[in-house]
């Protein structure tokens, strides 16, 4: 009985650990994390504060439960960028974004592939786009400063998958399009690293399949 039992256990433990390994990797980020504001801090030396640009607010679920979307800039910052953390707050908690490197409002250069891409945003906002690209999957994208030739981060964030904010993808590149490429009922993206101007065959596009939340490659 005693062997029947902790076999029993064994089992059921081997279970668990392979849902919770499935689970990490679906939760895989493409590109770099992020620093939190205290790393940051440690590192320079220096404290910051900031000041609210905008707040906005978006029903994820289809229920009365909304997430608060704010974006904040560094005050008495001198380095390039827009706006510098996200706060993603539910009900319940909040949830910190943030790139010292800076962000910047959307405009032609970060949208030069795809012009349409602010029109289908889900808040008014100049600085983040918020897009419904699945049944279940509701994402922010948001643009980072340009240095030299490098295209800015593009950090895209999950906002309804996981039970909470998640960065998916964060890396230095332009977005080039952004469609279904798979006909699968989600919606992809495909980036390059060079400018439109620049762009003269499709060996540098990287296409992307967003799969159980989290993008990954073709």
């Amino acid at each position: 009985m005693l062997m029947q039992c902790k076999a029993s256990i064994n089992e059921e433990n081997k279970v668990k650990s392979v849902i919770q390994v499935d689970a990490q990797e679906s939760l895989k980020l493409i590109g770099i994390p992020l620093k939190t504001v205290e790393d940051r801090e440690r590192e320079l030396d220096f404290n910051f504060e900031f000041l609210t640009l905008e707040k906005q607010q978006i029903n994820i679920h289809n229920d009365s439960k909304k997430l608060e979307i704010i974006v904040e800039k560094i005050k008495e910052w001198n380095d390039p960028g827009d706006f510098h953390r996200i706060r993603v707050r539910s009900q319940e908690k909040e949830y910190v974004f943030f790139n010292s490197d800076g962000w910047v409002t959307v405009g032609e250069y970060e949208t030069q592939y795809i012009n349409s891409f602010s029109k289908t945003n889900e808040i008014k906002s100049r600085y983040v786009c918020v897009q419904k690209v699945s049944d279940k999957d509701i994402l922010l994208f948001a643009f980072g400063y340009a240095y030299a030739s490098q295209p800015g981060l593009l950090s895209i964030l999950n906002l309804s998958r996981f039970g909470k904010p998640e960065l998916i993808f964060n890396d230095n590149y332009h977005l080039y399009s952004y469609e279904d490429t798979n006909s699968d009922g989600t919606v992809d993206i495909v980036v390059t690293k060079d400018d439109k101007d620049e762009t003269d065959s499709n060996d540098s596009l990287k296409t992307y399949l967003l799969k159980n939340g989290s993008y990954q490659p073709k």
